[in-house]
């Protein structure tokens, strides 16, 4: 089962996402609901290389990087980006480009990326 504080986590985001009428009347209570939700969430960290997950005790400890993007709020999919796309050896041109890859750049900084998409001639 899910522990308390993911349980009021995903509590919140039910209710930002919206709960079908069929999770309802099968899962009056929708703790499936919420547990698919943190399983979900646990392996998209697993994926980006964030944490360790162990399935079978339902535990996951969190790794050096998950630590260095909590602590700088970078997003898992940033991660992810920077997982594909860094090398070992990069012109400053290539590691700008891969910074420009970030997902904390939003849609109305969508200018903010275009310049900085430029930069890498």
């Amino acid at each position: 089962m899910v522990s308390h504080p993911l349980k009021h986590l995903y509590t919140i985001a039910e209710k930002q996402e919206g709960v079908s009428y069929d999770d309802l009347q099968y899962d009056r209570t929708l703790d499936k609901k919420r547990n698919q939700l943190v399983l979900d969430a646990a392996r998209s960290l697993v994926e980006a290389k964030m944490i360790n997950f162990d399935e079978d005790n339902s535990s996951f400890t969190i790794n050096d990087l998950g630590r260095l993007a909590a602590k700088y709020y970078i997003h898992h999919k940033s991660i992810k980006n920077f997982n594909r796309e860094l090398r070992t050896h990069m012109t400053e041109a290539d590691t700008l480009s891969v910074v420009c890859l970030s997902t904390e750049v939003s849609d109305p900084d969508q200018s903010i990326r275009n310049k900085c998409m430029t930069i890498t001639v």
